[in-house]
């Protein structure tokens, strides 16, 4: 009953809240997104390329490298129509090499490139996400995505530099053993290296990994943010009125990042006439409507440079974030030692003080 009493009001403040941004301009997109300091759209962290496990890049390098091999063969073989002489065969296992190394480097490139422009162009909301997710690693596992695009650096110039040295032996030898001997130890020696500089990519693969896991969530539909105190009963509600499935537990702070769900609808109905809002089921002017619902992790009431990462990321949702916010509360008291009424009502005051103005983000039209 509680799930739907909530999922109703949800529709109908997200049928009216169509019916007002009905066909807005882009000029008023665009000033709203300029007044909150990012771009009109999330989802930039998303987009964030991750590197495979190191044996996983050894694999793929090597196997584009046989590919390549296969083909410069049968390109000789064709020319000469007889077994190869030494001069072609060191060609080919050159260019084999160079393959190699261009499907290593390529890929570190890429990922260095980005971590370069990581905190540019960003909406506030994941520019300040992305910071607590660096000030949460550091806090507990003491690293850094520097250090590790630092070893990142080294790893690409190093593989490069002795595949490219590897490259220039080959073109000079004429005896084949030698030249399967100077390739093979070439291999051997980017594996090596790889796996010298394991941790960092696991590092940067963690932190894509966490990046990535950030709601895309789309400013063009109506958008609830549900605050509270912990273990109130956000992620059930979430879980009841949209797509999203959230995990819940009877332990405090169970839900450890920003979720997001869905709700779609078309029996709500409402729609904006010349007359003005008209309520009931539509037809020809009626249609679907997605909402998001976003649950968040439990705030405690206390100073903000009191608060955990997973507090800090809800005080950046509700502050960046163009949003209605439904703060939850539990009035039967049984959901933990932080559950009771007048914490949450505390918690409740405090939020209000620390956003006394707060603007949706959104204009409504003068119709």
């Amino acid at each position: 009953m509680l799930g739907r009493g909530v999922r109703q009001a949800m529709l109908a403040g997200g049928w009216r809240w169509r019916a007002m941004h009905s066909q807005p301009d882009v000029s008023e997109v665009v000033e709203l997104s300029t007044a909150r300091g990012g771009e009109v759209k999330l989802g930039k962290l998303r987009q964030l390329v991750n590197l495979p496990p190191f044996d996983e890049m050894f694999g793929i390098a090597r196997k584009k490298m046989l590919a390549c091999i296969d083909v410069e063969l049968r390109k000789a073989h064709k020319k000469k129509k007889s077994e190869l002489n030494a001069l072609d065969f060191a060609n080919v296992h050159k260019l084999s090499l160079l393959a190699f190394s261009s499907s290593i480097s390529i890929p570190l490139g890429e990922v260095l490139k980005q971590n370069e422009n990581l905190l540019k162009g960003l909406h506030d909301f994941e520019r300040v996400a992305a910071e607590l997710i660096f000030e949460d690693s550091r806090r507990n596992n003491g690293q850094e995505l520097d250090n590790a695009t630092a070893g990142i650096t080294e790893l690409r110039k190093q593989i490069v530099f002795d595949l490219k040295d590897a490259s220039s032996k080959i073109s000079k030898l004429k005896n084949k053993d030698e030249i399967m001997l100077v390739h093979n130890t070439a291999l051997q020696k980017s594996k090596v290296l790889l796996a010298q500089h394991n941790n960092d990519i696991k590092l940067i693969r963690n932190y894509v990994k966490r990046f990535r896991s950030l709601p895309f969530i789309d400013l063009s539909v109506p958008l609830f943010v549900l605050v509270g105190a912990p273990n109130v009963g956000k992620s059930s509600i979430v879980k009841a009125v949209s797509t999203g499935e959230p995990e819940v537990a009877d332990y405090i702070f169970t839900t450890r990042k920003i979720l997001l769900g869905h709700i779609y609808d078309t029996t709500y109905g409402g729609w904006q006439c010349q007359d003005g809002w008209r309520e009931g089921v539509g037809d020809a002017g009626d249609a679907e409507m997605k909402m998001e619902v976003m649950d968040t992790p439990g705030v405690l009431s206390r100073n903000d440079e009191d608060r955990n990462v997973m507090e800090k990321m809800t005080i950046a949702a509700m502050e960046n974030l163009p949003s209605n916010i439904i703060f939850v509360t539990d009035l039967s008291e049984t959901s933990g030692s932080k559950s009771k009424l007048e914490l949450q009502l505390a918690l409740r005051q405090d939020l209000r003080g620390k956003f006394p103005n707060r603007e949706t983000g959104r204009k409504r039209r003068n119709d």
